[in-house]
């Protein structure tokens, strides 16, 4: 799974989705009037792009340098932007982080060279 927070137009999207049709694209957007632009672009057919509006935030890392005081305070604020009705994404190896997120997309490499997505929820 290929996720794009903040897709735009969504050419980039638009062109990998086409290119790898074995691959399914997310493209996620907050604004009505660019996913529209996006829509119209896409082409009949195309099975493995799906468009998703929601006011988005994506973190990746940078938790395994806090210490606990400042990982719950990381963590408080996350919450208080999901909360706000904003999906946050986080890509992160610290076990004390992914015990405290409820919702998960846990993504694992296969022996095949393919790979697993697993959700938690």
């Amino acid at each position: 799974i290929f996720i794009e927070i903040g897709m735009g137009k969504g050419k980039f999207i638009i062109e990998n989705a086409k290119n790898n049709p074995d691959i399914n694209f997310i493209g996620i957007e907050k604004y009505d009037s660019v996913i529209a632009k996006c829509l119209k672009n896409i082409p009949d057919g195309l099975q493995n792009l799906r468009i998703v509006r929601a006011d988005a935030l994506f973190i990746d890392e940078g938790f395994g340098t806090l210490d606990d005081d400042a990982l719950q305070k990381a963590m408080d604020a996350l919450v208080r932007l999901a909360d706000g009705n904003r999906m946050v994404g986080i890509i992160s190896h610290v076990s004390e982080l992914r015990d405290r997120i409820d919702q998960q997309i846990i993504v694992r490499k296969d022996r095949a060279g393919g790979s697993s997505v697993e959700l938690i929820t």
